[in-house]
């Protein structure tokens, strides 16, 4: 009498030996790690791109207020050079010439400072343009008033 072995299907020896559970494991084992890699990557590209623009934007805001800070100085200077012109006008005392003086000096270099930052930007060449002229009436003014 001969005895026919039968050889279990190869799923039962799979299960048999502890495989089966790690043959339905591996979708986990390899996906969640896959997944995780693929997240932190989309994540650092997106950040990449925020942190690109924000510096982009701070740049811009750093040149709207220094452009601003100037201006400032340019008006303020015209406006001493008012001030005094209208103290020596309406005294005839020399020494509002003085500041008078200093503040002229200073405006034709502040000026052109301003409008070289200007320059750099989009600011409309018509606008500063006429910004220039705007000042060169102003300082013609003072000058026909004080002399």
């Amino acid at each position: 009498m001969m005895f026919i072995v039968r050889k279990p299907p190869l799923k039962a020896v799979f299960i048999e030996r502890g495989y089966g559970f790690r043959l339905r494991m591996l979708p986990i084992f390899v996906g969640v790690p896959t997944l995780i890699i693929v997240l932190l990557l989309t994540a650092w590209a997106t950040l990449s791109r925020e942190f690109a623009a924000a510096h982009s934007v701070r740049q811009e805001i750093n040149f709207a207020y220094s452009s601003g800070q100037q201006l400032q100085r340019v008006l303020s200077l015209l406006q001493d050079g008012e001030t005094s012109q209208r103290g020596y006008v309406i005294s005839g005392n020399p020494e509002f010439l003085e500041p008078y003086t200093a503040a002229v000096s200073m405006i034709g270099p502040q000026l052109d400072r301003l409008v070289a930052m200007l320059s750099q930007s989009t600011a409309d060449p018509a606008d500063i343009q006429r910004l220039q002229q705007l000042v060169a009436r102003r300082l013609d003014f003072f000058s026909e008033t004080v002399n």
